[in-house]
């Protein structure tokens, strides 16, 4: 059984029935079988201000990240983990569907998601795609802030 979760973003429940029937299929839009991987680019460094940057090209897919590391405060609730935000944009010229405020809610949507997937729901327990207790650096004094922000140039 083929288990799809989608929600994070809007989808009608079409748009998930033909995406659990094409996965059911081995069919895909653009053509390639379920086990084809799109080419892969990525360069690394790019931005000489952030603390950590790539570019991602994957097919047609062109993505820009930066990461930016500060030195700051706990929140008094977790006073031995570090924090993370993710912001995402999306260039109007990556989609139509992205010029004028259309690409507001799709990148709040994909930063959403990229911090569920990297920040555990309970921080001093673990979990997650990164462990918030590796960013202190003096429990209840000092932890490390990290900003993701990533810019979608073409989808």
């Amino acid at each position: 059984k083929i288990v799809i979760c989608l929600t994070a973003m809007s989808y009608s429940s079409a748009e998930i029935d033909f995406c659990t029937q094409s996965c059911q299929h081995g069919i895909r839009l653009d053509g390639r079988a379920c086990e084809d991987f799109r080419p892969l680019e990525l360069e690394l460094g790019l931005i000489a201000q952030a603390s950590g940057s790539a570019r991602l090209h994957l097919g047609s897919t062109d993505v820009i990240v930066g990461v930016k590391a500060e030195v700051g405060a706990p929140l008094r609730e977790h006073p031995d983990c570090g924090r993370l935000q993710a912001t995402v944009e999306m260039s109007s010229c990556a989609s139509p569907e992205y010029e004028g405020r259309g690409g507001e809610l799709w990148g709040l949507q994909l930063a959403q998601a990229l911090e569920a997937s990297l920040v555990p729901e309970h921080p001093e327990k673990g979990g997650g795609g990164l462990d918030l207790r590796s960013l202190s650096i003096i429990p209840g004094k000092a932890v490390w802030l990290l900003y993701v922000d990533a810019l979608v140039l073409n989808d």
